[in-house]
């Protein structure tokens, strides 16, 4: 699973901009954003700040533990391209997908 810079994906969403919100859930947000190429557009989801500060990435690290394993290109569901560390170090609480 690739494991993506916080930069970039700060990059790719205008810094988690309000503009790029596209929902938001009970765990975090979800973010539209543009890779650098500029090419290949991906929805992020953030994990609440409230959940980062308690290091509590469980619930993510869970549907990026389902989805990883599942081939490419799966008709039915949206692909798992990576994840990233949080500001706070914590791993998988930013997963990234094809948008």
């Amino acid at each position: 699973m690739h494991v993506f810079d916080l930069e970039e994906l700060e990059s790719a969403t205008d810094h988690f901009s309000p503009s790029q919100l596209i929902g938001k859930g009970s765990h975090g947000s979800v973010y539209r954003g543009l890779l650098k190429d500029g090419n290949l557009a991906v929805a992020i989801k953030k994990q609440s700040l409230a959940l980062q500060k308690l290091r509590d990435n469980t619930k993510l690290e869970n549907e990026a533990s389902i989805l990883s394993p599942i081939p490419p290109n799966f008709s039915c569901l949206i692909d798992l391209l990576g994840v990233s560390h949080d500001a706070y170090g914590n791993l998988s609480s930013l997963i990234v997908q094809n948008f």
